[in-house]
């Protein structure tokens, strides 16, 4: 009761159930037991079962049991879940099980949650970005990336860029928290604390706190860890001679090409190609060839 339809042409409220709910304007929009509910303006939208939610302007949006949401322009957007909005872009998706998210213009970009995770996240613009059961977490422009079940995440840009749970060499599952693609192509991080800033097809597997600045196939699998650039570089931890998994803390490669470091600690090679550090401790590597 208390449903209102206001000028606008073949607007209608399928039922008159609900209550104090509003089609002003527009065309061919139209609202199935609503509570307290809003489109103003627009094309060809409908909203079922809403509550305290908003459509404004922009056509064939869909608003499916969506409470305090709002979808504001753009075209064939869909929203569901709670206190979550769509603003402008085209062929967006917010999911049932998320909470307080947003997506900012773009294209066919999806938010997925389920309930416990995927609350407080947003996709800044881009296209075909996936964020799923993740919290806190933020996708900036580019295309194609993909985080999941990652919390107070980043990825900036890029193309194909992916955040996601990664394991040690026992399967046990890294903590997948606080971790940061600035850019790039093709970049794989996981862990906690870690990052990538730009490159390609750069990966980041470790516990915590490793960084890759660029280049092209670098590789970190332990904590604490730095590579600048160049094209292959590793650093990893490996078994010793006595069958105990023996980690690589502490150190850094500046550049070069295929330069490795393992079973180490506070170590570098600073460039060059093809030098190997393995099993030393304080110990440094200038350039040149192994």
């Amino acid at each position: 009761f208390y449903n209102t339809i206001l000028n606008g042409s073949l607007n209608k409220h399928l039922t008159q159930k609900g209550c104090y709910s509003t089609i002003l304007g527009g065309y061919s929009s139209s609202m199935e037991i609503g509570w307290y509910s809003t489109i103003l303006g627009g094309e060809g939208h409908f909203m079922c079962l809403p509550q305290w939610s908003t459509v404004i302007g922009g056509m064939n949006h869909l608003v499916d049991q969506s409470c305090y949401s709002t979808v504001l322009g753009g075209y064939n957007n869909c929203l569901f879940g709670g206190s979550n909005s769509v603003i402008g872009g085209c062929k967006n998706l917010i999911s049932s099980g998320v909470q307080e998210s947003a997506i900012l213009t773009g294209k066919n970009n999806c938010i997925y949650g389920n309930g416990v995770t995927g609350s407080g996240t947003w996709i800044g613009g881009g296209q075909k970005h996936e964020l799923c059961f993740s919290d806190g977490t933020t996708l900036l422009g580019g295309e194609s990336n993909f985080i999941t079940g990652s919390h107070q995440s980043l990825i900036g840009g890029g193309y194909l860029n992916i955040i996601r749970k990664t394991a040690d060499d026992e399967g046990n599952f890294y903590e997948n928290r606080v971790n940061t693609i600035l850019g790039g192509d093709s970049n794989v991080l996981g862990g906690q604390g870690n990052s990538i800033l730009g490159g390609c097809e750069n990966e980041v597997i470790s516990h915590c706190a490793s960084t890759i600045v660029g280049g092209m196939c670098n590789t970190i699998s332990s904590s604490l860890n730095f590579i600048g650039g160049g094209v292959r570089n590793s650093i990893y931890g490996g078994i010793n001679d006595c069958g105990i998994y023996v980690d690589s803390l502490g150190n850094s490669i500046g550049g070069g090409n295929n330069n490795s470091i393992s079973q180490s600690s506070y170590s570098s090679i600073i460039g060059g190609e093809f030098n190997t550090q393995i099993s030393s401790s304080n110990s440094a590597i200038v350039g040149g060839c192994y």
